[in-house]
């Protein structure tokens, strides 16, 4: 994948979300914080998270974009099987109704729902 693409597809991925700037996500791949996994067509940035109560391991998607077909279930099943090799008991993300309905047949199930108003 080229830079320009990587960069391109971060954009694209952060679009509607406030909480992630490409700087920041390019940063914390850079320092090894966030994990890259892509193929020529689409990303998914994952950081693996620990619990502070109970130290248990996660691995949470950061973002993704990109072809749907190529992180389901390729990206997705990498970025997994890796985490699971550490010791992680969970994966997990954030993402609109589309995004749990068609992670739901590769074992996925809504958890919570987050609400927000602007200020």
């Amino acid at each position: 994948m080229t830079a320009d693409k990587l960069i391109e597809l971060i954009d694209a991925s952060i679009e509607d979300n406030p909480f992630y700037s490409r700087e920041a996500i390019l940063a914390l791949i850079q320092s090894g914080e966030a994990q890259l996994w892509n193929t020529d067509n689409s990303i998914l940035v994952t950081e693996l998270i620990k619990n502070n109560q109970s130290g248990a391991l996660s691995i949470q998607v950061v973002v993704g974009g990109g072809e749907l077909s190529e992180i389901i279930p390729g990206l997705t099943t990498q970025a997994e099987q890796w985490a699971k090799s550490l010791g992680a008991k969970k994966a997990r993300f954030d993402g609109r109704p589309g995004w749990v309905r068609a992670m739901r047949s590769y074992g996925y199930h809504e958890v919570s729902r987050t609400a927000e108003k602007d200020l």
